[in-house]
């Protein structure tokens, strides 16, 4: 499975209520490119980043065109194979 993620600014040395902001602003940003989710499942991981999961598909090419569509519309994308456990969180918007 191929998993596309959004990504947005660095975490690092932000207080929690900076970082909801930064989440905030990469939801934003992709809602505003016309995806628009009901919840929202950010990842976490060592790069201490707001990543937001896009779509997971298994061929590597339909994962390609939604990255490829997000770095069109200025928003950082990265392709993953397997998501971290245990540090996945849902919310609902």
């Amino acid at each position: 499975m191929y998993h596309v993620l959004a990504c947005g600014e660095s975490f690092r040395n932000l207080c929690f209520e900076d970082r909801d902001k930064t989440r905030d602003n990469l939801r934003r940003r992709v809602a505003q490119c016309g995806l628009v989710y009901v919840e929202h499942h950010w990842i976490w991981d060592d790069t201490d980043r707001a990543q937001l999961l896009i779509v997971s598909r298994e061929q590597r090419e339909n994962a390609q065109k939604f990255k490829d569509f997000l770095e069109q519309n200025k928003i950082e994308a990265r392709i993953i194979t397997q998501l971290p456990r245990n540090k996945q969180e849902t919310t609902g918007e």
